[in-house]
């Protein structure tokens, strides 16, 4: 087998093993509605531009893809936490 056909192989089964969500395709995330712990896994639900479908998606993805989402996610209920001591 040639380098170029093995190294074809081996891309093709490390894709097909990486969970596909819609962010990794290219669709943009609007807005992180919540936050949920999913089998010891801590998960976003995601809303995306041009929908009203959500995803949940592992932190660590989000993080990557949209780290400005996630910072604006933990201001936002920072915020509301701080609005309900008053």
């Amino acid at each position: 087998m040639s380098s170029l056909a093995h190294l074809f192989s081996l891309f093709f089964v490390l894709f097909q093993k990486q969970p596909k969500y819609r962010m990794n395709l290219g669709e943009s995330p609007r807005e992180l509605i919540g936050l949920v712990n999913v089998s010891g896994e801590l998960q976003f639900l995601v809303m995306y531009d041009n929908s009203e479908d959500v995803e949940l998606v592992p932190r660590n993805v989000v993080n990557r893809f949209c780290p400005h989402l996630v910072l604006d996610y933990y201001e936002n209920r920072q915020l509301a936490l701080l609005d309900e001591d008053t």
